[in-house]
């Protein structure tokens, strides 16, 4: 078991073997429609990958390779399994079941029919996308810099605001709850419920709301910076910020524990560790996914303006990311502010281990400007929260 150690609270998470471990596939409904007309797009499915063409979310979605990554049994802890697909409820959760728990994550979850939160920046608007059912896709408003988004339990997700956080209907898009009052780079919510609100006021300092009242819990000021955008938890109890060329390591009381840098970082975005301690780092400009080994030094990139189609693909700025169940890597390429971006790049990538491009997804240039986050909602039960302080990887709080 690891412990997360987090506003004050000791919270006890199940932790799952060495490796890639497979997450939470549980119920996964849909979004509800808020009226608007699904977006024409095409699928175009490559070796291992899927094909089919119509709506699908706006964009052109393609798999070239189809690895399958490995997916490991949770071996009876509280962590879900890969789970099963034995059979849909009336609200369009799907059944787990024991029996397949070790078929891979990307077969259980098709890619043509992926369901994923994408947020445009250059647009500012938060977008459901589901390929399966285009119809239930949604979209809302949100203000500049709306950074971080996470699901948050009882079918709802958070959403960084410049000057709070807000919360969103999973299923309608509807706004549940807005906090204003406090100028915001980016919300996350521990483990213990409490939400930390990443600041620049005297410093990078984490600001943490008290669950239920948003009163001012506690702060946690590292004196020096003032830039910085994701920052995460560890399993801990300390934190990885980012902080432009910068990644730090730092403790509750606001004491540096560790900083690094590397060659081609600039305005670095997110840090999340895995369970063999190593960190993965997105580096905005360097675009990049840098891991780091023990010592805090690259040992691998993935990606980078160098990469294999890079005319097309346009690699500019991979910035809020995600590690899938299966241990590919999932992240935005943002193409620059306001509008107007939308035919520039391709703004979607996935990639395997090693680094091979496995899928992709072009975006509709009437719909999209510039997508700077992307989270993929397939396995996960949006009626728990979710942190990403246990193995890197969205995990829920039972």
């Amino acid at each position: 078991m690891l412990r997360e150690m987090l506003g004050g609270q000791k919270v006890l998470l199940p932790f799952g073997a060495l490796g890639l471990l497979a997450v939470a596939a549980c119920s996964s409904p849909g979004a509800g429609s808020n009226g608007g007309a699904p977006d024409s797009g095409t699928v175009t499915g490559g070796t291992g990958g899927s094909s089919g063409t119509g709506g699908q979310g706006g964009g052109e979605s393609t798999a070239t390779g189809g690895s399958t990554g490995l997916v490991t049994d949770a071996g009876g802890q509280t962590l879900p399994g890969t789970g099963g697909t034995t059979g849909a409820g009336s609200d369009g959760s799907v059944a787990g079941s024991d029996a397949q728990d070790n078929i891979p994550w990307e077969v259980q979850y098709p890619r043509d029919k992926r369901r994923m939160m994408l947020r445009d920046e250059g647009k500012n608007i938060l977008h459901y996308v589901n390929f399966g059912n285009p119809a239930e896709n949604w979209q809302a408003s949100t203000t500049p810099a709306s950074r971080g988004m996470q699901l948050i339990g009882n079918g709802l997700i958070l959403g960084g605001q410049t000057d709070g956080y807000e919360e969103y209907d999973l299923k309608t898009g509807a706004s549940m709850h807005r906090f204003k009052g406090i100028g915001t780079q980016s919300a996350y919510r521990l483990a213990n419920g409490d939400t930390m609100l990443s600041t620049t006021a005297g410093g990078i300092t984490l600001v943490i709301l008290e669950a239920k009242t948003d009163a001012v819990k506690n702060k946690i000021t590292y004196g020096g910076y003032n830039y910085v955008r994701l920052v995460r938890p560890t399993p801990q109890g300390t934190f990885l910020v980012p902080s432009d060329t910068t990644l730090f390591e730092g403790d509750d009381q606001g004491k540096i524990l560790w900083k690094t840098t590397a060659p081609g970082w600039q305005h670095i975005w997110e840090a999340l560790q895995m369970p063999n301690g190593h960190i993965v780092v997105g580096t905005s400009f360097g675009s990049s996914l840098d891991f780091l080994d023990a010592n805090h030094m690259v040992i691998q990139r993935i990606g980078t303006k160098q990469m294999p189609d890079a005319a097309t693909i346009r690699p500019n700025f991979f910035s809020e990311f995600q590690i899938l169940p299966n241990g590919n890597f999932i992240t935005p390429n943002w193409q620059g502010h306001g509008g107007g971006n939308g035919a520039s790049g391709v703004q979607v990538l996935e990639f395997d281990p090693t680094g091979k491009l496995v899928w992709s997804y072009k975006q509709d240039a009437t719909v999209y400007s510039s997508i700077q986050a992307v989270m993929v909602l397939d396995g996960l039960d949006p009626q728990y929260l979710h942190v990403e302080s246990v193995t890197g990887q969205w995990t829920p709080v039972k």
